[in-house]
């Protein structure tokens, strides 16, 4: 069994932190309005969308947006302004009646370091590079910071629309970052993570490559994704992999590996397995949000 509380020290978690919501310019859309935002804690102002749906909301979600190289997209993707619509879940789970919270993480859309916007730049992958190296010089990881803005819209969702069960998913980076900020904030009641389940030493192995968050030192010497995944458990969680994708090729080993240690909560942790590569797929994302529709009935 994987100790929570290592695994929560490794990542420096003191608990969920303070934020709130202010909600900027907004407009309505079919079924739904969608605001400028931003999630404000002690110590920042987090760029995002507020999606709220016309009429009774069912229940909340943080989606967090893909990497695809595409810096300068992110909460914009999410709420369908620009991009692929296959990534729009802002828009596709507003319009099933949830209040969605779609922030930019550090790096993308306005948290690039050379200044916001939704154009790309020669520079965004190098200023994104500098935010994790200038962690890793002075002890810390991006993925700490991650985790802790992700818990920072969660809170700030929960204070907006208090009452309601809040989930968080995201696909390729959006579901690591999903995947990984449930493993310690147990707040977070369901988690979809899509096209990122697949095991780190794969990824190694295979030399496809780690996204500057999961640059975490020793990570890979005590635990690998299916401890995530273990700590996550009891609640609902999606796995959405792909055959051909190198960052889930090996995610039904990995699944296999996390129910094996769940027990009775096993139940409670769904994979659908495709086949094809990493690209979301118009099917994958109709399965995820029937899923997510049900974690409302019961």
């Amino acid at each position: 069994m994987t100790d929570r509380r290592e695994f929560e020290d490794f990542f420096e978690w003191e608990g969920p932190p303070s934020a709130s919501l202010t909600l900027l310019d907004g407009i309505d859309d079919d079924g739904y309005s969608v605001s400028r935002a931003t999630v404000d804690t002690d110590t920042k102002g987090i760029p995002a969308y507020l999606l709220v749906p016309h009429g009774d909301a069912v229940g909340a979600a943080v989606v967090i947006h893909q990497h695809g190289g595409q810096r300068h997209l992110g909460k914009s993707e999410v709420a369908g302004l620009v991009g692929d619509p296959l990534l729009a879940w802002g828009p596709m789970l507003a319009r099933l009646g949830f209040v969605v919270l779609a922030p930019d993480m550090i790096g993308f859309e306005d948290r690039r370091g050379n200044g916001p916007g939704i154009d790309e730049r020669m520079a965004d992958a190098d200023r994104h590079y500098h935010a994790m190296t200038s962690r890793l010089v002075r002890g810390g990881m991006l993925m700490s910071d991650v985790i802790a803005d992700v818990a920072a819209a969660v809170t700030a969702l929960g204070g907006y629309a208090p009452g309601l069960s809040v989930g968080v998913a995201g696909h390729s980076f959006g579901g690591t970052s999903a995947l990984f900020a449930a493993a310690v904030d147990e707040r977070i009641d369901w988690v979809v993570s899509s096209g990122a389940a697949g095991s780190i030493a794969s990824r190694l192995d295979e030399d496809s490559g780690l996204e500057f968050s999961l640059v975490m030192p020793g990570f890979l010497q005590r635990w690998e994704i299916a401890d995530a995944l273990e700590l996550v458990a009891p609640r609902p969680t999606l796995v959405v992999s792909a055959e051909d994708d190198p960052y889930s090729g090996d995610a039904d080993q990995v699944v296999d590996d996390a129910r094996a240690r769940l027990g009775d909560a096993s139940d409670a942790l769904t994979h659908l397995r495709y086949a094809g590569g990493h690209a979301l797929t118009a099917d994958r994302v109709d399965d995820a949000m029937r899923w997510i529709q049900l974690q409302t009935l019961g």
